[in-house]
């Protein structure tokens, strides 16, 4: 009777656990929803308004491949444009349906991370680090990255990364076999042709497969390290073909002239994500030590290399697309890399750091339970510095709901003023920063199709 009674125990246990989990896990969602209902504002935005021909020879029938692979600055936005377009003839281009497609393919990251958190959880035993989700869906889904929140043109970001998440989780898997490679190919282009990082995500792919013990066989190991290399030559160089750099954008070399803006860029780049501008490099170098640390300890106290592979997987990813970005962009000046939109790439190396840390403190109370005093000071700090990045992330919210409220204001003055029949150019420019012409130009077009503002 005992044994039953404390089976029954351990089940209610396991239930109450699950259900904590997932009613605080769903919270951020919740806000987030709420706030894209509240200041969504159904108007083209910046980018959106050099979109309007692309809905015009669409409708016209005169669309053709080359056009929808053409450069967007360094990107190439095939699958994006595909979707928006869609989208836009479906519901003659409202924007909050491509607002609910971003924020289903976070909903679909979010989900992957669970079940990826599962897979650790089977090979570890570490139950613990379920308790882990509620801090990942707060990072996952934070406001810190609103741009990419209210502003339908982010739909590269969000697709990307999802494709990036999935394809990693894929490759990391225990059992390696065709399809899943095929899979993980397919995601690879599908993140490469809609935002230019998902070059790391290819050259990563190479050494998650050189790493991986998943392998049958060396022979087979050796196949898809040469299969991936193959594509990724092919689809580099389709990438790259007539590729013209940016106009408005410094060569790419040129960073080699500012190392040290290359270096702060990529710190601000991280520290952002969770402090002030103001501390946002120390923030930085301090996420810099603390992943190197966890790292090592983690690898000290016997856990298997691959079960952390995952994870270090999406971390390198978040860096690679820093260094990428730096070199692109580092001179252009400080403000360019607080942009928000950013704020999806570095949160991922944050969400890493949070699952390590869980990891960690699962080891160590493992390591000594055997011991009365169950509060460590190892714990103390690993607690410490979860908090610490929980409050960070909460206060940048706060202040990241601001400006959509800010942002809100804004737009919904840009649409009353598209309505006039003579709009203030100097409003306009609010829709669309580099000048009014760029919106004046499409206005024509969306009132004889009948789109957006004018349905």
């Amino acid at each position: 009777m005992k044994l039953v009674d404390d089976f029954k125990s351990y089940i209610q246990h396991v239930t109450v656990m699950r259900i904590t989990v997932f009613i605080l896990s769903l919270l951020p969602i919740f806000y987030l929803f709420l706030l894209i209902k509240l200041y969504r504002v159904d108007v083209p935005f910046g980018d959106q308004w050099e979109f309007v021909p692309y809905i015009e020879k669409f409708l016209s029938g005169k669309l053709t491949f080359s056009k929808l692979m053409s450069q967007h600055n360094e990107h190439r936005l095939f699958f994006p444009r595909i979707i928006m377009l869609f989208l836009a003839v479906i519901s003659k281009w409202r924007i909050s349906y491509e607002l609910l497609i971003i924020l289903i393919l976070a909903i679909g990251i979010f989900i992957i991370f669970y079940f990826q958190l599962k897979e650790t959880i089977s090979q570890t035993g570490n139950t613990g680090l379920i308790w882990s989700l509620p801090f990942i869906s707060i990072l996952l889904f934070s406001i810190n990255q609103w741009e990419n929140w209210i502003w339908g043109w982010q739909i590269q970001i969000l697709l990307s990364v999802f494709c990036v998440i999935f394809g990693i989780f894929i490759l990391c898997y225990r059992d390696f076999n065709w399809k899943k490679f095929t899979l993980a190919v397919l995601l690879g282009f599908v993140a490469l042709y809609s935002f230019a990082n998902g070059i790391v995500y290819w050259i990563l792919g190479l050494l998650i497969l050189a790493l991986s013990s998943s392998f049958k066989n060396r022979k087979e190991k050796l196949l898809a390290i040469s299969t991936w290399f193959i594509l990724m030559i092919l689809f580099f160089g389709f990438y790259l073909y007539d590729y013209k750099p940016p106009a408005n954008h410094p060569s790419m070399f040129e960073f080699l002239k500012h190392i040290k803006l290359f270096f702060i860029y990529i710190f601000e780049y991280f520290g952002a994500s969770i402090s002030s501008h103001e501390h946002s490099f120390v923030i930085g170098i301090f996420s810099y030590i603390l992943f190197i640390t966890l790292i090592f300890i983690i690898l000290r106290n016997k856990i298997k290399f691959r079960q952390l592979l995952p994870y270090l997987s999406i971390s390198f990813y978040s860096i690679g697309t820093s260094m990428l970005s730096g070199i692109g962009r580092c001179v252009i000046g400080r403000e360019q890399v607080m942009s928000t939109r950013y704020r999806t790439f570095s949160n991922l190396f944050w969400i890493s750091i949070i699952i390590l840390l869980f990891l960690l403190l699962e080891i160590l109370i493992k390591s000594e339970k055997h011991k009365k005093s169950f509060y460590t000071l190892k714990h103390v700090i690993i607690v410490i510095i979860l908090l610490t990045i929980m409050y960070g992330t909460l206060k940048k919210n706060i202040a990241c709901t601001i400006e959509v409220y800010n942002w809100n204001k804004r737009l919904v003055k840009g649409r009353n003023e598209l309505l006039k029949e003579n709009p203030n150019p100097e409003i306009l420019k609010s829709l669309y920063p580099p000048g009014a012409f760029g919106v004046k130009r499409q206005l024509k077009t969306l009132k004889k199709l009948k789109y957006s503002v004018f349905r």
